[in-house]
């Protein structure tokens, strides 16, 4: 036998060592795999807020569960802070002048909350009901 007929079947075997632990990792990546992806959150909403001389208003009355983004407009003639509130939980702005905006971000659990402008016993609060959560947006695209 001659170095080039040796060195051919070195190639040869080589080769299908290559292509069997190829077909190997192949195989590993395709196995079953239980692990289930999470879903996304729901798309945030924004629930729009005025507190005023004499109450606190909101647009929607009602959410669904999840991520919200307050924005609050301070119509009242002094500077407001707004707290929303239930049970142990409670988040506040902060105090922020006459016609001015502040954002509270939260994530919100379905149950009744109290939204009130926090330093104000004079302004009436908002019950704000959350309902059950709603669906995620898994699939919805551009959403931020």
């Amino acid at each position: 036998m001659g170095i080039k007929e040796e060195m051919g079947r070195v190639r040869s075997t080589l080769t299908l060592l290559l292509l069997l632990a190829m077909a190997s990792i192949v195989a590993a990546g395709c196995s079953g795999n239980d692990r289930k992806n999470k879903l996304r959150a729901p798309a945030p909403l924004i629930v729009s807020v005025a507190i005023g001389d004499e109450r606190v208003t909101t647009s929607p009355a009602s959410i669904g569960a999840g991520p919200a983004t307050f924005t609050v407009i301070n119509l009242s003639s002094s500077a407001q802070r707004f707290t929303i509130s239930r049970g142990d939980f409670k988040r506040s702005s902060r105090n922020f002048a006459p016609q001015n905006t502040t954002i509270v971000k939260v994530n919100l659990k379905q149950g009744e909350y109290e939204l009130s402008a926090a330093d104000t016993l004079a302004i009436a609060s908002k019950r704000f009901k959350v309902t059950k959560e709603r669906p995620s947006s898994q699939n919805d695209l551009l959403l931020p």
